[in-house]
């Protein structure tokens, strides 16, 4: 559970295995250009980082990486998150979803007005365009919306502030659970540490919560 973005990620058959021994694992996953990293002990961390020249974007599983990555290459911690993996079957015959569908481009200056977290329009957009991102409409209003992550997470859960309290969050995180699922693939999602909103709605539907944190670098 602790990597099932690392596991997913190459389940994904787009990321390659930079180095991988007995205590540590570096992917590059070319979906996102992103590095994963994770080493079981600091005197063992230098062997791995000498693989990067000038890295970008980084997911790392142990503070003391992000803290020599910091320092070694000028990039700072982003976000810290805690991994939430569904680890159950889903009997999806009972629920109402009303209308959820792939959102297009004429709805990113909405999408991009709503959305209440640090993320770029051009990320979004990109979101949007490999049909990533999926809006939930009421009397043909998009009133709520959640995606995928370059990297495979689920995430941009977002409910118009009028139409909370109304389980639509919950609808959506389990339409997606449910879509991943039939396509074989391991619903998660990256949690930042101070958004106990989205913490405590994992918590309600049965999410299983990793142990460690993730770190992003950029």
């Amino acid at each position: 559970m602790s990597h099932v973005d690392m596991l997913q990620s190459i389940a994904s058959q787009k990321s390659d295995i930079i180095l991988a021994t007995n205590y540590g694992v570096l992917l590059h996953d070319k979906r996102a250009n992103l590095y994963l990293l994770s080493v079981d002990s600091k005197s063992n961390m230098n062997e791995f980082l000498d693989k990067f020249s000038s890295p970008q974007l980084l997911s790392v599983h142990q503070d003391f990486l992000a803290d020599e990555i910091s320092k070694r290459f000028g990039l700072s911690i982003s976000m810290v998150c805690k991994q939430a993996v569904w680890g159950s079957s889903l009997d999806s015959s009972h629920l109402e979803y009303a209308i959820i569908q792939p959102l297009n481009i004429q709805h990113l200056d909405k999408v991009y007005a709503l959305y209440s977290h640090k993320i770029g329009k051009k990320y979004l957009q990109k979101r949007i365009q490999s049909n990533n991102l999926f809006g939930y409409f009421e009397n043909d209003e998009l009133v709520a919306f959640i995606g995928l992550h370059e990297e495979g997470s689920m995430g941009m859960l977002e409910v118009k502030s009028e139409f909370r309290n109304r389980v639509i969050g919950s609808k959506l995180l389990l339409w997606l659970v449910n879509e991943l699922i039939e396509h074989k693939k391991v619903p998660f999602s990256q949690i930042e540490i101070d958004n106990q909103t989205s913490y405590l709605l994992h918590e309600k539907l049965g999410f299983e919560f990793s142990d460690g944190f993730v770190y992003w670098l950029e």
